[in-house]
This record gives C-alpha cells, structure tokens and sequence, in this order.
C-alpha cells in the first residue's frame, strides 16, 4: 500500500490558535528529538509520532471529545500543513493504547519552562502585586485531588457493573497548583480510587523547593504528615478537624470568639512532634479554626492566614477548568493508558490559558480572579492582533463584553490583630518533643514498657469509673422508676376508691328514689281507694280501719 499522503491545506483559524499551535508544535519537537532513539531501519511509520501528538492536543483544543476525532483531522489534513495519512481509526486507537501518555508528561514540563521564561516580565509584575500573599514564603502552592467521572459501560468487561460502582471510576488526580503564578506544578494520575490521598502527598514534595508554603484541606490532615513538612522547612495551613485532642501551651490573643494560640497536638498513642498554631476566627455567627506551624503571629497574622487559606480554592477551580472546558468530564476511553494521554493534553492547554489569564491580570491591572475563565475560553478564538497593542485591544474589549468584571468569589472576614496585642512566647517555651504515629505504636511501646502500663492503669482507672458511673445512674434511675410505678399505684388506688364510692351513692339514690316512688303509689292508690263513694246499701265493716268517711266529720263507732 502507498504510504505517501497527499498535502490538503487548512482552515483558517484565528491568531491565538496559530499562536498556541506554533508554541505546542515547536515544544514537542524538542522532547521528541531528546526522549526518542534514533530510528534503526525498517518499513517507516504510518503516522509520525509528533503528528499523532500534536492531533492528540489540538483536538482537545478545538473541543472536540473523542479519539475518533483524532483520526478524523489526520486524514482530513486539519493539522495544519500536514498531509492527509492514509489509516484507519484502528491506527490511532492501538497506538493510544500502547503508548499511553507518551512524550506529554515531558512536554508538560518543557511548556511550563518556555511560559516562564516567555511571560518573564509580566510574571515578575504579577508577582510585585502578590507578594502581599505570604510574602515570607518562597512559593505558594495548593495541594489537592480530584476523581474523575465515571466512565461508560461500552466494553464487555464493564457492561455488568451496576451504576455508582468503584469499579466505574477510572482513577483519580493528585495535583500541585501555583496560586501566585496560577499554573500547575506537578500532576499525578491514581489508578485507585479508594488509595488515600495521603499516600501521595510525600510526591507533591519532591517538585517543590523548601521554603514553598502549602495549602491543603482536611484530607491530608495527619500528624506524621504535619511533621514531616516542618521538618522539611515547608510551611503549610489548613483546617482543624473536630475533636482534635490537644494541649493548649501558650496563648498569642484571645477576646472569646477570636483567638491565636501555641498548642501540641495529641495526648496519648498519637501526637505531634512539633508544636502549631492554632486560630480561631468568629463572623457573622459563624467559627472556623485553622492550623499552621507559622509560630509567629506578626509574619502570619490572624486576617492573612484566614485569606491565604481562602486561596486554597484556585486548585478547585483549576481542576474545574479541566472538566468543564477542556472536556476532561467525557472520557475518551476506558483504558488507563488512553486516560493519561488526554489527561496530559487537557493540563498542558490549561497551562497556556491561565497564562494568558496572568499576562491579561496584569495588563488590565485587576486580579486574576476577575476574569471569567468561561467567557474566556469562549471568546479566545476571536482574538486576531498579536503583540502588546493586540494584548491591549483584547483587555479592552474584555472589559466591553463583561469578561472583566469584579469576581463574585466568598471574602472571608478575620479581625486585623494589632502586633502590640499579642502577648509575647517565653524564650524557655520547649517546640519539639517525641513524636507519635499510628505505624510506631507498637515500637513506642517496646521502647517504654512502663509508659504503656501506666498508660494501661490510667484507662483501667477511667473504664473503671466510667462503670461507677453507669451503676450508679442505673440506680437512680430504678430508684426513679420505682418511686413514679408507687406514685402511678397510689394514684390508681385512691381513683379505684373514688370510683367505688361514687358508685355506692349513686346506688343509694336510686333505691332511695324508687322507694320513695313506690311509697307514693301506694299512697295515691290507698287515697283513691278510700275516697271513693260507698255503694247503696253497703254496711260499714266492724273495724275502724276499713271504715270508709263517707262524709267529713262525722265520727264512726263500732257496736
């Protein structure tokens, strides 16, 4: 079969996708001529490597989803000059399959150098506008992970799985974002789910310099992991997780709702080794509580650390700008190897567009969070002039269609804590101790046997009195029920007696009323009886009894 492809010329597109393509195409070049071995003779390639590569990025710049969109521009010739190839889908498909991410993880890197040194000035006027962003500290990075979604059930071996089944999810990103610089730092891809994200946060580290402050949330919350960044020199804040036990050893500032203190975290098997900062901050009814190893309250006062870890929320936005606009949410495959490839592909654009989100901050003198990301990315392809005058007419008009607008993003409140308010550490004040964690447990105890028997007595003691305390209030609960079970007889009995009683009388008038009834019948009838007229010729009868008064007054004698 003839391999040679016929040259078919392209669309016309706008400046910022020559632009971005010329940047990406020249990149790749570079990694492919360092990371590839010299070819060794044979039948040459159906598709080069760079062409599958670069298809592989600009379809996810042009919106389109699927790995049948990239076989569909190389043999349609949308890649710029280069020819229409002569393959079928299958090419792609295995070749995605085999290769996986292929040379994207270095031109990742190889970008994010060529953006530095490219946007140099406007990074280093960006940066002069927020240094006010821990200024103390090196670099200020964001640490977090996000699942990817659920892919669909169209191979064999996931057409029997139910829905919200692990086995849907094909892994997860673990990723290190630059708040200052808005761009990402490093990016991890987790096969599993359900690994812990604390797991990987030791990786994170190995990209970062000391001295770079972390930001992360109550996911990573462990005391080793705690430990190991001071003992490192990597300051960080996060959030303290309820019912953290901990010891309080001195106290910066306190006015009830608001306050800063020095604490060790842990009291029995697990404890910290070093002591942190503690800071509570109260407003509008709502409390929140941070934690940091920054011991000094005047280089990371109460209202910068409540706003420092407010930017925590970049790397959340970061990875929603992956989903959302660069079609992470749709799943080009199920296959590992196919995932990482369009991983890669969506976080080395999301490189280019938070730069050019940086260099338009600083060129209209707003924030970074000010330009909307979605109108943004909407409205990049309408952009035709190059240069600073281009950057300025782009600002403009961003201005005219909203795109700059003032970002409506959560201001966290915090009172501003005058340095002469806080009361000063004793210099004897000890900030380090032996260190507790889960994993040493058991040779904590081999190393003190009598601190774990004490430790042994102390819960003996305390179970103990928890049992005295439950007995005893098992008592007086008997006690109680019994005393309300003699209050419910005695009043049962006395309304049994009311009952009887009232029965009794009610019984009593009625045989008074019927006996007193029957009298008066007996009466009546006895009265009509004698009142009545004697018969012509009647004789009186000779008892006196029987003698009827015929007439009133006249007096009846018996012979």
């Amino acid at each position: 079969m003839d391999h040679t492809p016929s040259v078919v010329h392209r669309t016309t597109r706008s400046w910022f996708h020559e632009e971005v393509e010329h940047v990406l195409r020249r990149c790749c070049e570079q990694v492919l001529a360092e990371t590839l071995a010299e070819p060794t003779g044979g039948r040459p390639a159906e598709l080069p490597d760079l062409s599958l590569w670069m298809a592989v990025i600009v379809v996810v710049l042009r919106g389109l989803c699927s790995q049948r969109a990239i076989w569909r521009l190389l043999v349609g010739g949308g890649l710029w000059a280069e020819p229409c190839y002569e393959i079928c889908d299958q090419t792609v498909y295995s070749r995605l399959s085999r290769h996986g991410s292929g040379p994207l993880p270095a031109l990742f890197v190889r970008l994010t150098q060529i953006l530095l040194q490219w946007q140099a000035p406007v990074l280093e006027s960006y940066e002069q506008q927020s240094r006010a962003l821990a200024p103390f500290a090196r670099e200020v990075v964001a640490i977090d992970e996000s699942t990817l979604d659920a892919v669909c059930r169209r191979v064999r071996p996931l057409r029997e799985v139910p829905d919200g089944d692990e086995r849907l999810l094909p892994g997860k990103l673990v990723g290190a974002f630059d708040v200052r610089r808005q761009l990402w730092r490093a990016m991890h891809y987790v096969a599993q789910v359900t690994e812990n994200e604390k797991d990987h946060a030791m990786d994170m580290l190995a990209c970062l310099a000391p001295g770079t402050l972390l930001l992360f949330d109550l996911g990573y919350f462990s005391f080793a992991w705690f430990d190991a960044l001071t003992k490192g020199n990597y300051p960080w804040v996060t959030r303290l997780r309820e019912q953290t036990t901990m010891i309080v050893m001195h106290t910066y500032y306190d006015d009830g709702g608001n306050w800063d203190k020095l604490v060790w975290l842990g009291i029995w098997d697990t404890q910290s080794a070093y002591l942190v900062r503690v800071v509570q901050v109260t407003y509008a009814g709502v409390t929140h509580r941070y934690l940091t190893n920054v011991l000094n309250p005047t280089v990371l006062p109460m209202r910068d650390l409540v706003g420092l870890y407010a930017r925590r929320w970049d790397i959340e936005r970061a990875f929603l700008l992956l989903k959302e606009w660069f079609g992470l949410s749709q799943l080009w495959s199920s296959k590992p190897q196919v995932i990482l490839a369009q991983v890669w592909a969506c976080v080395i654009l999301a490189q280019v567009i938070q730069s050019i989100r940086v260099q338009m901050a600083v060129v209209a003198d707003v924030e970074v969070a000010d330009i909307s990301v979605p109108l943004l990315m909407q409205s990049l392809g309408q952009w035709n002039t190059s240069g600073e005058e281009g950057w300025r007419e782009m600002v403009e008009q961003c201005r005219r269609m909203g795109i700059i607008r003032p970002h409506c993003h959560r201001n966290w409140q915090a009172p501003e804590i005058p340095s002469s308010a806080y009361r000063a550490l004793p210099q004897s004040r000890t900030l380090v101790r032996p260190g507790r964690y889960p994993d040493q447990r058991g040779e904590a105890d081999e190393r003190d046997e009598h601190r774990q028997q004490l430790r042994e007595a102390i819960r003996e003691q305390q179970r103990m009195k928890r049992a005295q305390k439950k007995q005893e209030m098992r008592q007086e609960e008997e006690q109680i029920r019994a005393e309300v079970k003699k209050v419910r007889l005695a009043k049962k009995q006395k309304a049994k007696v009311q009952r009887t009683a009232a029965q009794e009388e009610e019984a009593r008038a009625r045989a008074k009323a019927s006996r007193e009834k029957q009298e008066q019948q007996e009466h009546q009838k006895w009265e009509a009886y004698w009142k009545q007229k004697a018969p012509p010729g009647a004789q009186a009868p000779p008892w006196t009894f029987y003698m009827p008064l015929y007439e009133k007054g006249v007096e009846v004698t018996v012979r």
